[in-house]
């Protein structure tokens, strides 16, 4: 049985104690079930659901009474002859999708048992990841996710396929984006100071397993994009970046076109330096590890750096270092290249003190799990572009976009909750001297012992000469030859 996260709350559960919306009020006797007085006919208030308005959302409480009428809900009960149901898919994969309750409502609106906000569907059979991204004002998080999705569809490795699986309301706004950017090439604007609604995704993709054989897996991904304003403080955080502490892994944005030693240098920088970038490391680390006895986070962290088709006449990415402002999506094979990925963040280190932005990499001591990232989500700069025949402007692109690098986060963040193998290439000379490639693949992360037992039997396997095998007739035979007569 997996368990399922609210993207709302962040509260995790047991699939069997959701609770169901019903579809009509149910009477016993005179009285209806979990209904209090109020002059509508047939919602009521859902206490769960203006708890969450308040406390998470941080509305006033006459808005969130208001928001808070909906139909009266059940608790879900195996035990109670109220509610039929498939017992079979419940008793092997203790799963639930709908009930009929009472033999009249066929209910299937799942509902979170701590703050009622609908479930996703699948949410307790999929794997659930929950992924934050976070950085400054205009860094281009809003960007980065919506060509990140699109990638995705295409990779030829990982063959992965993705649907939204939020609400009607929030899948226009992110079809939205994803229409103006992609089809139209015309530059999103900077995302507003609210509460972004979580994106969730419905993730299918093929990875190559520890037999080296392809692998098929399917995962709920629900995106976190946090206002640049919202991430400054812990105070902040708090009200609008509670999942951020539940994180299944952090997109740390930053754009290296504003650092001080260089944004003379950059064409097209929008003038804005990195001030805040220290804040909002210190406002992450402060928010994670409140109220324990840590002093590092531990959620797996990429540190990405973002728009670096702007840093190709920076002096530094002349000659060997020209490589890291180039597209190198297929390292990934169907899994994680960590030696390609631990090269890169050397890479980006070395940059990162060329650059003289000693206090980011100092503020990176306080993730225990980090590495570095260097993408473009567009390739080139957005240009003003006018319309023929017509006095209309935008920003947007010619040709097309050109993005780079921009899975690479994203998938090793699914390898860092063993979602997807890693491979470890080495290579070892055979008992003849002459030198012998092999591959191990592995989801064990963390396990560095279980790697390298891993490499040692297959160095031994290589390098020890093969032991001479004696059938046991072949024995009987070469004594009774010599024995004497």
């Amino acid at each position: 049985m997996k368990d399922v996260i609210c993207p709302y709350c962040c509260m995790k559960f047991k699939p069997n104690e959701i609770h169901f919306r019903l579809n009509e009020p149910v009477t016993d006797g005179n009285q209806e079930v979990n209904q209090k007085e109020n002059t509508a006919d047939k919602e009521k208030l859902d206490e769960y659901l203006f708890h969450y308005y308040i406390n998470v959302l941080g509305w006033d409480k006459e808005t969130a009474r208001e928001e808070s009428y909906r139909l009266p809900y059940v608790k879900f009960d195996p035990m109670s002859s109220d509610f039929t149901f498939d017992k079979v898919l419940f008793v092997e994969k203790e799963y639930i999708n709908e009930v009929l309750y009472k033999k009249e409502q066929l209910l299937t609106k799942r509902l979170c048992p701590y703050c009622h906000n609908e479930l996703i569907p699948g949410a307790g059979r999929d794997e659930m990841l929950l992924i934050s991204v976070i950085g400054d004002t205009n860094v281009g998080k809003t960007v980065y996710l919506t060509v990140l999705t699109e990638l995705l569809q295409q990779d030829p490795y990982f063959k992965g396929a993705l649907q939204f699986a939020g609400s009607a309301e929030d899948k226009e706004m992110y079809l939205g984006n994803f229409k103006k950017l992609i089809r139209d090439m015309e530059m999103l604007p900077g995302t507003e100071r609210v509460k972004i609604p979580p994106m969730p995704f419905y993730y299918n993709y093929n990875y190559i397993d520890e037999y080296g054989n392809e692998k098929e897996n399917s995962i709920i991904v629900i995106f976190y994009d946090i206002a640049g304003e919202d991430c400054r403080s812990m105070e902040t955080m708090k009200k609008r970046g509670l999942n951020i502490k539940y994180s299944s892994g952090i997109l740390f944005l930053v754009d290296p076109s504003r650092f001080s030693s260089i944004k003379d240098k950059v064409m097209d920088t929008d003038g804005i330096n990195n001030r805040y970038v220290i804040d909002i490391f210190g406002a992450l680390n402060q928010f994670l590890i409140a109220n324990t006895y840590d002093t590092k986070t531990h959620i797996p962290t990429a540190i990405v750096l973002t728009k670096s088709d702007l840093l190709q006449d920076i002096p530094y990415f002349k000659g060997s270092h020209s490589d890291l402002l180039t597209d190198e999506r297929e390292v990934h094979k169907g899994y994680v290249d960590q030696a390609f990925v631990e090269k890169e963040s050397v890479k980006i280190r070395d940059f990162l003190q060329y650059a003289r932005e000693f206090s980011l990499l100092n503020n990176t001591k306080f993730f225990s799990d980090v590495a570095f990232f260097m993408v473009s989500a567009l390739g080139k700069s957005p240009q003003l572009i006018d319309e023929k025949y017509s006095d209309f402007q935008y920003i947007g692109f010619h040709g097309g976009i050109e993005p780079y690098r921009v899975t690479d986060p994203f998938y090793w963040i699914l390898m860092k909750n063993n979602l997807i193998s890693i491979r470890e290439h080495n290579e070892v000379p055979d008992s003849n001297g002459e030198m012998v490639a092999f591959d191990i693949f592995h989801k064990n992360s963390r396990e560095k012992l279980y790697v390298d037992t891993l490499i040692e039997d297959k160095i031994r396997q290589i390098t020890e000469p093969p032991k001479v095998k004696f059938r046991v007739k072949d024995v009987i035979q070469f004594m009774h030859r010599f024995a004497p007569h």
